[in-house]
């Protein structure tokens, strides 16, 4: 019993530390907003507005009278009564005493948030944010050269000036109805924001990175599917590493907008629609890409009215993008490597997938990027295969199901699952000098 009591004071010792401790900061930081000597002075709901000027001549009377001047620095009326008056400490019994004053409070700063909850969130798990919640990423992503899928830019703004670089491509369809916007200023706002949201100076994820425009919308808002696979192959030719393309989700599964994401396209061909049909869009042989879905600051789906984030097993993982800065911590890195270096960091099981089909559920991975820590931003060790799933070998229900897994990816025995929840499948290895997975059968996977 004894030793009991003993440990528990032990414990309340502690939690009283801690206490003290939290404390503490809130008191240090809280002094740091305060603005002394100046106060808000605020009346009773319903008072007089003529009560504002008598109440501020009786406090400048009796504290003149002790010895007190003081300096009314503005006036309020509307929303509340009241004034705002640079006065010493000890004058405030005073202005408490006269009649209709409700209250008196300190006047103190207010401030911009230091980082939003995006770059908070992506941190967060490595503990990368400081007590004043300022963004320290493991590196600015100077090496990572980004292309943007969007609007017009307004590359003088102060968040992205001396960043972005207009490219001379240009395919947007003519705006149409009555009001059309032609002004640069009309033009420019959501690219502009998604600039900032990129390389912003205060809130860029990755703000040494250079952003390369390629416009596929009007001032409307609006471009075409065409005009995004143009401008697909446009970016490839030119060598991009990280594309932004915030435009076209209708919260629907990814396979049916990204061709480009389709784990078994192998990034030798996309195919280019057409009137007169479709002809092969010939990229750079064996293009990888890794397809980000979008959460909220709730770590759940984002859905915005009729549209949201796509869904489904051509999405790699959820959250705001943190490529640019894996990138630049190591330039040689492959597709597949920065992929495994972000799956690997991520968060998982955060996701809230109820609202999603039981197909869906199955094949959308639940996992939410996070920041490499500073000090290791790479893992020790060969990081293995991680995007797998599966595919039924025939149409009859006996058929086995087939993993497979993404182009240039190790596998290490991954066993597959199937909609029926039969774990029988086949495991497959990767031969560094075959263009294709030789497939040995495994039986079935317990």
């Amino acid at each position: 019993i004894f030793k009991e009591k003993v440990q528990r004071v032990h414990v309340d010792i502690i939690i009283v530390i801690i206490i003290i401790i939290i404390i503490n900061t809130c008191v240090a930081l809280q002094a740091a907003w305060r603005m002394p000597g100046q106060y808000l002075v605020v009346l009773h709901e319903g008072t007089h507005e003529s009560q504002v000027q008598r109440t501020v001549r009786r406090l400048r009377a009796r504290a003149a009278r002790r010895g007190s001047p003081l300096e009314v620095l503005q006036t309020y009326s509307g929303v509340l009564q009241g004034f705002l008056v640079k006065m010493s400490h000890d004058v405030l019994h005073l202005a408490l005493k006269l009649p209709h004053v409700q209250y008196v409070e300190e006047d103190s700063f207010i401030f911009a948030q230091s980082a939003p909850w995006n770059l908070q969130r992506l941190l967060q798990p490595q503990g990368g944010v400081s007590v004043n919640g300022t963004y320290l990423p493991p590196n600015d992503g100077e090496m990572a050269k980004v292309y943007l899928m969007d609007g017009s830019v307004q590359s003088s703004h102060r968040e992205v000036e001396g960043r972005v670089l207009i490219t001379d491509f240009n395919n947007v369809p003519e705006e149409d109805g009555v009001r059309v916007h032609r002004q640069a200023s009309q033009c420019d706002g959501h690219g502009t924001h998604l600039a900032g949201v990129v390389t912003g100076s205060d809130s860029g994820v990755a703000r040494g990175a250079g952003v390369n425009l390629v416009r596929v919308l009007n001032c409307q808002g609006k471009g075409t599917v065409s005009g995004a696979l143009a401008a697909c192959r446009e970016t490839v030719a030119r060598g991009a590493a990280v594309v932004v393309a915030a435009a076209g989700n209708y919260r629907e599964d990814a396979c049916l907008y990204s061709p480009a994401s389709e784990p078994e396209v192998e990034g030798e061909h996309l195919r280019e629609q057409t009137q007169a049909g479709s002809r092969p869009l010939t990229l750079i042989p064996s293009v990888q890409v890794i397809t980000v879905g979008a959460v909220n600051s709730e770590d759940q789906l984002m859905s915005q009215g009729a549209g949201g984030t796509n869904f489904g097993r051509c999405v790699d993982l959820f959250a705001p993008g943190i490529a640019a800065v894996i990138l630049s911590s190591n330039q040689k890195a492959s597709p597949v490597q920065v992929l495994q270096l972000m799956l690997h960091h991520s968060v998982s099981n955060t996701i809230n997938f109820l609202s999603l089909s039981e197909t869906h559920r199955l094949t959308t991975p639940n996992l939410v990027a996070a920041m490499p820590p500073a000090n290791n931003p790479t893992p020790s060790g060969e990081l293995l295969c991680r995007s797998v799933w599966s595919e039924r070998s025939g149409l009859s229900s006996a058929d086995a199901a087939v993993s497979r897994c993404r182009v240039g990816e190790e596998m290490m025995g991954c066993s597959s699952y199937a909609p029926d929840g039969a774990r029988v499948g086949e495991t497959l290895t990767v031969s560094s000098l075959a263009t294709q997975s030789d497939r040995n059968s495994a039986g079935a996977a317990g």
